[in-house]
């Protein structure tokens, strides 16, 4: 869980508090023990804490705390507008009160009198003498206190200047501004202050609104180019060893980072960049005295971005790589981080592969033994093969690299003797396993390179034979062979470098469809950041030529500097009419025209003496003691030898010159040159090629006509089997009627290589050596391949091509490649003088100022804090050098007296038109009384010709004005928008509400109606039923009388006839007629009529009566409880099926309801 720190002063006149740390959830009673711990009181149960409270300096008013309250949660309720004076830090147990908050904590005696419920109510203190002594202490500035600022300093000299910043070190707060400039004390140890909250909490930040932090300066430049939509740089200074590539590596983390904070994670460019930094650190860093990771080289890197703040590509140039520490270096020092690597990481096949050992067996590694505490060169050679993965490097290509580092190790032990040849001055190799070794890497034929390393090959101008001119060879001396020995080495390694930063610079380059190329590199849509980590200034006790060009390179950064801290800035004050008083600084100028100044300066007359055969280095000192014996830069020591004193910014340093004329030269002979060119590696050809652009040229036209001659090479072979076989083929000459022919060229894993070899003419590309045998004329006949079938495209073995590898098209492009190349300076002149090494040095730092002269600056002065590289050592006079000779005391002075912030009167209308009362067409009028009714101390700003001069603290309130009237506007469009789309809610809420009671009404209406309908139905049909079932029953009686009444009328009819009988007729006996039947003596009975009597059977049923039928409706579906508005409902009932009956059926009632009115 996280603390935070609590002040609590022990009484109100005492002007020093003590600094509790305690939890959120920490009550008051721990808070009370844990200070009268510290102050050592006896019994905390007699004291309380109380919250004392100041009103813009009118009135005191205090609050006991009870003891169950969280006094940190209490201090976090006070107002923002005053930072809180609890932080996540460590503190000492007593420190100078700031005064800068209007409300503290104090401890006091508990009052008897004091109600516990009168606790949590304020009251005023009392005592007009105490009150007096109150205000006093918060107005008085404490002289112990830290500043984060040093333009904050009350008294500004070289003692208060150094006692804050050694401070705040022993803080452990190594970051310090001056104004907008960072100093960065290196303490020589990992703080955890760089992990991604840091980098979330700096994120959009103006400096100052957070402690001191490198990520600050990332921020401001980053959110400055987004706002003004131009260019920034950030000058990194130091000297060796105080930090510099550490804060070029955290710079560019948080420009990654802020590039990505609304889009995806991160792209492959930016994981590019950030894997570049170790692969650049492997291969140019190195221990020296002073620094375990010096860079040995200086390097720009231009971050390039779209308008939008999104990475669009980085380009990375390298400045004076120092090859003299391939060879040589001092006791104390160590070569280059990647041999040590190699050496250590390496698995067995490799090592076995390679001829690899240990470091002690190298003469280039075993001149010193120093070991890097806390620094696994196993994990760091796995670190750096994951890095040279991101940056695009294949495993065939570092197998390349790591070969060539091999052959350049192998290449320092070497040794020559004296031949046992006739020739007395003839000499040899001491070891000839070594020089096997050696070729068999480079693959370079052995004699060949033994006579290059021996003998010195001289062409006159006499011609024995046409087209040739005599040659003679001379053997070298032993340091001859040395010298050229060592020259091959630092050749390798050097070209090694440039192919490496040229390949990153190949990966870094992004394409877009919708620029032109050059469009797209110089970032003409977008805008740049650059890091400028150049190397530190340099005095040891021997010091050569690469100190010489690194302490020149670093006064011309002082000059940068200084121009823009005080000589621009002043000029700008003048020219502005501004009130102000001139602030000397001391300009360097004349020793930058001492150095460089054409044709007099000290480089011009190393180029000169260079340039002549018997030049050497005592001619060179006379030249310079001849040309500038009065300059006050330039000095003799004492003890006059090949040495000479430059008076430089940073102090005087002393050069040995006896190696200046080699260094310059760095040329390596002829005869060497032509064992590289031609060995049966492409990639060491592609290394030593003069013009990566012609080899690429080259390269495609051979496989144009490898291609070309290959098909016709198949199409005659495969005639030739077609008339052997009795079948005739006819060819068309149009180019229409044959297969298409693919022709592709790659550079193999961005590999520059093919160059003309007197040899085999046009050498290919690729990285699989070819045998010797392989090596044939430009045109190769290809196999046969059928006709009709697309020729396909044979690799050959150790040629030009990888034809399966797809790679980027940035990668297979002449203007891609012309670009970059131009960029970082790699193609060399084919013809005439080779440009020595300062000449290109001068060209490449004059252009690096261009380029800084294009940007807005933003510089970080890093510092050592002490000069034996011990972790949180502050050296007092070590620090105290170094901001003496940086003009650190001047810089301050001008940052505090000076503006820091100016802009043109329209720029300030157009940014602060929210403010104004005219908006973005103010004038200066406007602007002015804008000023004065705000309220701002005239002492702060000034109005000038053309622009309008601000301090920092000025610009902060406007800047806060600026955010509190746009928050005041967000919130009332907020409101408005908000109220908007409430009433819309509410009218949908009621347009729903009402569709809801209105469906809920048409549903009952329905259902009313629906009932009503049945009922009438019901009760129609129960009435028609029973009509009918009356005439029915009335028919069916009328039926049954008739009947009963003919039946009765024939029984009636009968009985009188048998009555008739009876009285006319006398009394007989009886007679045996059998034709006359016997009278009965009665009338028989009626017999019931027949029920199977076809006619009669339905009037004679006897049922119940019939009673209506039974009628349901059919279930009706629900209706939507949303929707659209209710359309009228048509309602028909089904028809109703006719009874059972002999009458006519019945038709069915016809029903329709009222149309329902729509709704709203």
């Amino acid at each position: 869980m996280s603390s935070f720190e609590v002040r609590v002063y022990p009484d109100k006149l005492v002007q020093r508090y003590v600094a509790v740390d305690t939890r959120k959830s920490g009550t008051v009673s721990e808070v009370i023990e844990a200070v009268c711990e510290k102050l050592g009181l006896s019994d905390p149960s007699d004291y309380d804490l109380a919250e004392i409270c100041v009103d813009a300096g009118k009135c005191c008013r205090e609050r006991r705390l009870l003891s169950n309250e969280n006094p940190v949660r209490v201090q976090q309720l006070w107002p923002r507008d005053v930072p809180p004076s609890s932080q996540s830090s460590h503190h000492k147990s007593f420190q100078p009160c700031s005064y800068t908050s209007k409300y503290s904590f104090f401890l006091r005696k508990r009052r008897s009198n004091e109600s516990f419920a009168s606790s949590s109510l304020w009251t005023y203190i009392p005592g007009s003498n105490a009150m007096d002594a109150y205000f006093k202490h918060f107005c008085e500035v404490p002289t112990n206190r830290d500043f984060p600022d040093l333009c904050q300093l009350p008294e500004l000299n070289e003692e208060t200047l150094l006692a804050n910043i050694k401070r705040r070190f022993d803080d452990e707060k190594i970051y310090t501004y001056v104004g907008s400039i960072l100093i960065a004390v290196n303490p020589y140890k990992f703080f955890p202050i760089y992990n991604p909250k840091y980098v979330n909490m700096y994120r959009n930040h103006y400096p100052g609104s957070l402690p001191p932090h490198i990520f600050a300066i990332a921020d401001a430049a980053f959110h400055t180019m987004l706002r003004e939509q131009k260019n920034q740089c950030i000058v990194i200074s130091g000297e060796s060893g105080s930090g510099k590539t550490e804060s070029t590596n955290l710079l560019l983390h948080h420009l990654t980072a802020l590039s990505t904070k609304s889009f995806s994670p991160t792209s492959g460019v930016e994981q590019t960049i950030l894997g570049a930094g170790p692969v650049l650190e492997a291969f140019g860093n190195a221990v020296t005295q002073h620094n375990n990771n010096s860079s040995r080289f200086g390097k720009f890197i231009q971050v390039n971005y779209l308008p939008n703040g999104m990475v669009n590509g980085a380009v990375v140039e390298k400045y004076l790589l120092e090859k003299s520490r391939i060879v040589s270096h001092a006791v104390n020092e160590r070569n280059y981080h990647v041999f040590y690597y190699l050496l250590s990481g390496a698995k067995s096949e490799l090592r076995e592969k390679l001829c690899l050992t240990n470091a002690e067996d190298y003469r280039y590694l075993n001149k010193s033994h120093v070991v890097i505490e806390g620094v696994g060169e196993e994990y760091e050679y796995k670190r750096l093969l994951q890095s040279m993965e991101m940056v695009g490097f294949s495993l065939a290509s570092q197998q390349l690299i790591f070969t060539v580092l091999s052959a350049v190790l192998h290449i320092g032990n070497i040794t020559f003797k004296r031949s046992e040849q006739r020739h007395a001055d003839a000499i040899g190799v001491n070891d000839t396993d070594t020089l096997s070794v050696v070729s068999d890497l480079l693959q370079v034929d052995m004699g060949t390179l033994l006579q290059a390393l021996t003998k010195r090959t001289i062409f006159t101008s006499r011609k024995t034979q046409p087209m040739k001119r005599e040659k003679i060879e001379t053997y070298y001396r032993q340091s001859e062979a040395v010298a050229t020995r060592d020259a091959l080495a630092k050749y390798l390694y050097g070209a090694l470098f440039d192919w490496i930063v040229l390949q990153v610079n190949l990966a870094l380059l992004v394409k877009r469809d919708t620029l032109t190329r050059q469009q797209q590199y110089d970032n003409i849509k977008g805008c740049y950041i650059g890091v400028l980590d150049i190397f530190g200034f340099e005095d040891f006790i021997n010091n050569s030529f690469e100190q010489f060009c690194i302490n020149f390179a670093n006064e011309k950064l002082q000059h940068y500097f200084n121009q823009h801290i005080f000589k621009f800035e002043q000029e700008e004050y003048r020219r502005e009419s501004i009130e102000w008083n001139d602030i000397q600084f001391i300009d360097n100028s004349e020793c930058l025209e001492l150095i460089g100044r054409r044709p007099t300066g000290l480089l011009s007359l190393l180029d000169e003496e260079c340039s002549l055969a018997s030049g050497n280095a005592d001619a060179l000192l006379l030249k310079y003691e001849r040309q500038h014996s009065g300059n006050i830069y330039y000095e003799r020591p004492l003890m006059k030898g090949t040495s000479f004193i430059i008076k430089h910014y940073a102090g005087k340093v002393k050069y040995n010159v006896i190696d200046f004329r080699d260094k310059n030269k760095d040329q390596i002979h002829d005869d060497v040159m032509c064992v590289l060119k031609k060995s049966n590696s492409s990639f060491v050809r592609g290394l030593v090629a003069q013009d990566i652009v012609a080899i690429f040229r080259w390269s495609v036209v051979r496989a144009l006509f490898r291609a070309v001659a290959g098909f016709k090479s198949s199409i005659k072979k495969k005639t030739n089997n077609n008339n052997n076989s009795g079948h005739h083929v006819l060819l068309s000459s149009s180019s229409e009627d044959l297969p298409p022919v693919e022709v592709k060229v790659h550079i193999t894993d961005l590999t520059p290589t093919s160059t003309l070899t007197p040899q085999w003419g046009v050498a290919s590309m690729g990285r699989i050596p070819p045998s010797p045998s392989q090596v044939g004329p430009l045109v190769k006949p290809l196999p046969p391949v059928r006709l009709g079938v697309k020729p396909p495209v044979v690799p050959r073995s150790g040629k030009s091509m990888k034809w399966l590898q797809k790679l980027a098209r940035s990668h297979r492009d002449v203007a891609t490649l012309q670009i970059v190349a131009g960029r970082q300076g790699y193609t060399k002149r084919l013809t005439g003088k080779k440009a020595t090494v300062s000449f290109q040095f001068l060209t490449s730092l004059q252009s690096l100022m261009d380029t800084l002269n294009q940007a807005h600056p933003f510089f970080v002065r890093c510092v050592r804090s002490n000069s034996d590289k011990a972790p949180i050592i502050f050296d007092n006079p070590t620090v105290l050098r170094q901001l003496r000779y940086t003009g650190m005391l001047e810089t301050v002075r001008i940052r505090k007296a000076g503006y820091n912030y100016r802009q043109t009167y329209t720029d300030f209308s157009y940014q602060y038109k929210l403010l104004l009362c005219n908006g973005a067409n103010s004038t200066v009028d406007d602007i002015k009384m804008f000023f004065t009714r705000t309220g701002l101390d005239v002492r702060h700003y000034q109005f000038g010709t053309t622009k309008l001069f601000l301090r920092d603290n000025v610009r902060s309130k406007l800047q806060q004005l600026l955010h509190s009237e746009i928050l005041h506007r967000i919130i009332f469009i907020q409101r408005a928008f908000r109220c908007k789309l409430r009433l819309r809610h509410q009218q949908q809420a009621a347009v729903r509400l009402q569709s809801v009671v209105k469906m809920f009404l048409v549903q009952r209406r329905l259902q009313q109606t629906i009932a009503a309908a049945i009922l009438i139905q019901s009760t129609w049909r129960a009435y028609d039923g029973r009509q009918r079932f009356l005439r029915l029953r009335d028919v069916v009686i009328c039926v049954q009388t008739h009947a009963r009444a003919k039946l009765a009328q024939r029984v009636l009819a009968t009985l009188r006839a048998d009555r008739d009988k009876a009285v006319t007729l006398p009394v007989m006996e009886t007679s045996t007629d059998p034709q006359l039947p016997p009278l009965p003596s009665t009338d028989p009975p009626l017999s019931p009529i027949s029920s199977t009597d076809p006619l009669l059977s339905p009037l004679l049923s006897t049922g119940p009566p019939l009673s209506p039928l039974p009628y349901t409706d059919p279930p009706l579906s629900p209706l939507p409880s949303t929707g659209p508005p209710l359309s009228p409902l048509p309602y028909t009932d089904p028809p109703l099926s006719p009874l059972p009956s002999t009458g006519p059926p019945l038709s069915p009632l016809p029903y329709t309801d009222p149309p329902l009115s729509p709704l709203p």
